[in-house]
């Protein structure tokens, strides 16, 4: 049977995943992408804070491989991706809150950017950037949930040189649209507007002159990196 054939059946009977990932750790070969995702991964698991970390990437065939070398180290984890059924996303989303040695998940991008709180976690990995910034950053917020209590560090793990450093150029020209876009707004329509009526319009606070709730920790973001790798 071949690796395709395999992780066809690892979909419909999830007895067979261990078999797909025995086959794929037969001709393992890490790419750049993936010793820097385990260097970033390996870092924070060994350090004293006990962080849980999220790793999202738009492939699940990317998340298939990143699971080689995770479970060689013997690091406890769940996947939640969009060809798991219903009961199998919630156990795994409360294995991953729940359970101290379950320390990462490894999500489809699309499938977790939006509606989980998972806040238990503080350390998030981008492993390849989506020509969408706001699904990125929907996916990233699954951490910035009510109740955070830490800091979220963001690590994106980027390849210069290649297509993902047009994609990075489509996200920001995408950003600066919207932002032109919403300044334009704002000077016509919202300018006389205050913090508090704008959070009151938006429904954040429930009258006009109520105070903003306070906000979890943001985001810090690093780029760039040894060997062309951004963390």
């Amino acid at each position: 049977m071949t690796i395709p054939e395999l992780k066809k059946m690892a979909i419909r009977k999830p007895g067979w995943r261990k078999i797909y990932l025995r086959m794929l750790k037969k001709d393992f070969k890490p790419s750049s992408k993936i010793e820097r995702t385990m260097e970033i991964l390996d870092g924070i698991i060994t350090a004293p804070e006990g962080e849980k970390i999220i790793i999202f990437s738009q492939w699940t065939s990317l998340l298939d491989l990143l699971e080689v070398p995770v479970s060689e180290k013997g690091w406890g984890y769940r996947r939640y991706d969009g060809s798991m059924n219903a009961k199998l996303r919630a156990d795994a989303v409360d294995d991953f809150k729940n359970k101290p040695n379950v320390r990462m998940m490894l999500v489809s991008l699309k499938a977790g950017n939006a509606g989980l709180n998972l806040n238990c976690a503080s350390q998030v990995v981008i492993m390849d950037p989506f020509w969408n910034p706001y699904i990125e950053e929907q996916a990233i917020d699954r951490a910035h949930r009510l109740g955070q209590t830490r800091p979220v560090m963001v690590h994106r793990v980027l390849i210069k040189e290649t297509v993902e450093d047009r994609i990075i150029a489509l996200q920001e020209k995408k950003r600066a649209l919207i932002s032109e876009a919403l300044d334009e707004k704002a000077s016509q329509s919202l300018g006389r507007l205050s913090v508090q009526e704008l959070a009151y319009l938006f429904g954040i606070s429930r009258n006009v002159n109520d105070p903003l709730p306070a906000a979890a920790p943001r985001a810090r973001i690093r780029q760039g990196g040894p060997g062309g790798l951004g963390v």
